[in-house]
């Protein structure tokens, strides 16, 4: 018969054999809800807005999963690969990357509800500089399946960048500063594409009345919080 998504069915049975006798009592009875629509999985950390990916060396990546009812979520499947160097997946049984790229179909494995899984999460370890991709798909009791996979591609990032001023020197004496100017590098290095020093914050303080420079003089004090001090262009900081 032609199902309908949604639509709820009874079976019942009888039987009659070839002496006449009929099934008596109660018929064989079934009821079952019709599921045919996929489910949705979706990756929350990563962010989508992030490139690269800040957290401890053990991380813990997590997303949503749903199901239009009468659907039931069933497990949220995820897969994580190595972008950088040996191309490798996520091998959950070693608990690194260790799992041939050459088999993707194997290398998926359960998340772990927290604590239904409409909202999902597993944990692996990752090196600082790399780059990743992150997957994830969901199934409902009725065994469809997200065919859209949620994907991340992400480089591991747990260092912060890093400033330097190269004007004046340390030490100098100057008669004249119609300039400061600096360095700021963004870590780690590494073959993955670099990530990008969003902003520089400079405080200047002036020894003897202790005043700090807020760009149109000198006055009270200024933090290097990213709303105060003075921000400088990135690009020729």
């Amino acid at each position: 018969p032609t199902l309908t998504d949604g639509a709820s069915i009874v079976v019942r049975s009888s039987a009659t054999d070839t002496s006449g006798l009929s099934q008596t009592g109660a018929p064989g009875l079934a009821s079952f809800i019709v599921d045919n629509s996929s489910p949705t999985a979706t990756i929350t950390k990563p962010s989508v807005a992030r490139e690269r990916f800040n957290g401890a060396a053990v991380a813990t990546l997590s997303g949503g999963a749903s199901d239009n009812a009468p659907g039931q979520l069933n497990r949220v499947e995820v897969r994580a690969k190595r972008l950088t160097g040996a191309v490798k997946y996520w091998e959950y049984a070693d608990g690194s990357f260790t799992h041939d790229a050459g088999t993707p179909d194997t290398a998926w494995f359960n998340a772990t509800a927290n604590p239904t899984w409409a909202t999902w999460q597993a944990t692996m370890t990752f090196t600082a500089g790399d780059q990743y991709s992150f997957e994830a798909r969901s199934f409902d009791e009725a065994g469809n399946m997200y065919v859209t996979y949620a994907t991340r591609t992400f480089v591991y990032d747990p260092t912060a960048p890093q400033t330097g001023v190269s004007v004046p020197a340390w030490g100098s004496v100057v008669k004249a500063l119609p300039s400061i100017t600096g360095t700021a590098d963004e870590l780690p290095a590494g073959p993955a594409a670099p990530g990008t020093v969003l902003d520089v914050r400079l405080r200047v303080k002036r020894l003897d009345t202790n005043q700090y420079w807020n760009g149109g003089g000198w006055g009270g004090v200024v933090t290097l919080a990213k709303a105060d001090g003075i921000s400088v262009y990135t690009s020729s900081w």
